[in-house]
């Protein structure tokens, strides 16, 4: 099922609200304990933390990614609503950052708020593509560069260079 994406705008880093930054290079945790070099935080707190900040982020880049582009089908028809989710899951993954489920259910690591603003934006923005493109095609690519201001390969060499915990 091929769609076409008719860009409104392109997304910028820009502020949306409040303290809504995508893609920014601090990593939330260093903005709630402001401290750039934040490394040893408790389970408890990562869980608290992930829990409440992961999916605000996911809901504000929904709106954004709504606002700013439109889907349409092969047949012309724009697709209402193409980055509905169902739920987002926060979970202790070993093996990735991130998955979309055929249901529509967002799963993400639980340590995404370890990582610089700009890359846990990526993998959010990543699993919402996935809403539109249940693969890693081209249109997929195409779209996930337009939402990241061009920065899709920068961000994913650097999402890259992290390992799970």
């Amino acid at each position: 099922q091929r769609k076409n994406i008719l860009y409104q705008n392109s997304l910028s880093p820009q502020n949306v609200g409040t303290k809504f930054y995508p893609f920014s290079k601090q990593s939330i945790l260093a903005q709630i304990y402001q401290d750039q070099k934040v490394t040893q935080v408790s389970f408890k707190e990562l869980h608290y933390h992930a829990h409440k900040i992961l999916p605000q982020r996911v809901e504000s880049l929904y709106k954004l990614m709504t606002n700013k582009l439109v889907i349409k089908n092969k047949l012309g028809f724009i697709v209402e609503d193409p980055f509905r989710y169902n739920r987002v899951t926060i979970k202790n993954n070993k093996t990735n950052w991130g998955s979309c489920s055929g249901k529509r259910n967002i799963n993400l690591n639980i340590n995404l708020i370890r990582l610089p603003i700009a890359l846990m934006d990526y993998v959010i923005a990543h699993e919402l593509c996935h809403l539109v493109y249940f693969n890693h095609g081209s249109n997929f690519h195409s779209m996930l560069n337009v939402i990241t201001g061009g920065r899709e390969k920068e961000l994913s060499k650097q999402l890259n260079k992290f390992k799970l915990l």
